[in-house]
């Protein structure tokens, strides 16, 4: 246990800063350009996040898992994650292109889009690699260095009025954690592991159905509503999603040491639910704080003309507590080998989201949006947590953890 608070500590310091990144940069968008310069950042950036759940997200948490060691298998699953990441990352550029140009119809806009989706990409998936190792201290020193690289770029560039540099300074701050823990070493000649990239689509199509329909809200609610609105909800969405940030902080590292657990003895089926009973009770003080402070801190950090965006960020900050909480089962499932069960859950919550999502929000513009996430997250949470037990009352099987 104090080996899972350390690796913990460490991965949640290096987290923080880049999430703290990530709420300043829109912030400072908002602060020093205009409303319509927001929403196409948040835009793009969610586009990002969305797009690195095809693979370059999940294939990193297969490397969390399957490559922790140098022995001959840790060293076959990280050649044919690499791979398989590189050919992703081209393919996500494009993807990426596409979208924004199509929703803004501006090819610079585009153009800075996918080069973002690309080092971000490649930035998530060296963090599975640094995590797989339980180098968490060298992850948090570099994650640090990237987050201020990022900050300190983008109001250089706000400030000699480029917003669109904002983007760029991003890049360049993720790209530095991907050069420095991405896998240079040659290739062996291994042939490649079918059984990792069998877990790694499982884990696409899981993270994607999941963590996407979060990054799905702010496409949905800037095709939905005008730049106005678009940017009101951009704002209460880069207050909100950090919240979750120690959520996904302790999901990382449960996943390699559940796995690790469960390779010598079945889950203890009581432990593990007083365990996540814990870690919800934490998970809710942050969640509460915002909900309540939000009159308070959204038009201090964003200004006056943001005022709006106050319900925004209550409704926003429900949707992702739930979010959150379906983490915790999440780790177990994927820890456990059992994919299969982790992706009918996620999809599950992602269709009755998406669908309450685009019902609503054409209804309702970027509340009803709001209003749709808070339904797939309840919904999600609600398949997480009972696929988490139909596996304990079924037995882990040993062998899908090795």
């Amino acid at each position: 246990m104090a080996k899972v608070v350390t690796q913990a500590a460490f991965t949640l310091s290096g987290t923080l800063a880049q999430g703290l990144a990530r709420i300043a940069i829109p912030i400072l968008v908002g602060r020093f350009a205009d409303p319509e310069s927001l929403a196409h950042v948040s835009l793009a950036l969610s586009v990002c996040v969305l797009l690195s759940m095809v693979w370059p997200t999940p294939a990193g948490t297969a490397a969390s898992r399957y490559a922790v060691d140098d022995s001959p298998r840790s060293r076959r699953a990280l050649q044919t994650l690499r791979s398989s990441t590189a050919v992703a990352l081209a393919v996500v550029a494009v993807a990426s292109f596409g979208i924004v140009l199509g929703l803004t119809a501006s090819v610079g806009l585009a153009f800075l889009a996918a080069l973002v989706t690309v080092t971000y990409s490649a930035y998530f998936f060296t963090r599975g690699v640094f995590l797989g190792r339980f180098r968490a201290r060298k992850l948090a020193v570099w994650e640090i260095v990237g987050a201020l690289v990022a900050v300190v770029g983008a109001l250089l560039s706000l400030l000699a009025g480029a917003w669109i540099g904002a983007l760029v300074a991003l890049a360049v701050g993720y790209l530095l954690i991907a050069v420095a823990g991405w896998p240079w070493s040659r290739s062996d000649g291994q042939p490649i592991d079918r059984s990792v990239l069998s877990f790694t689509a499982h884990n696409a199509v899981a993270n994607a159905a999941s963590n996407g329909m979060v990054q799905l809200a702010m496409v949905v609610a800037f095709a939905v509503s005008g730049s106005i609105e678009a940017a009101l909800f951009a704002a209460a969405f880069s207050l909100a999603t950090p919240a979750s940030l120690f959520g996904q902080a302790i999901n990382q590292v449960l996943i390699p040491h559940l796995a690790e657990d469960a390779r010598t003895k079945q889950p203890d089926g009581r432990a593990l639910t007083i365990a996540g009973l814990k870690l919800v009770g934490l998970t809710a003080v942050p969640f509460a704080l915002v909900f309540v402070l939000s009159p308070l801190v959204l038009p201090i950090v964003y200004g006056a003309r943001y005022d709006g965006a106050v319900p925004l960020l209550q409704t926003l900050v429900v949707a992702m507590f739930f979010f959150t909480v379906a983490l915790y089962p999440a780790a177990a499932l994927t820890a456990w080998g059992h994919a299969r069960q982790l992706v009918i859950a996620n999809v599950t919550g992602l269709v009755v989201g998406v669908a309450a999502m685009v019902v609503l929000g054409i209804a309702g513009g970027a509340t009803g949006t709001a209003f749709g996430l808070v339904l797939g997250t309840v919904v999600l949470a609600i398949m997480s947590i009972g696929a988490m037990f139909l596996a304990l009352r079924r037995g882990v099987d040993l062998a899908k953890t090795e």
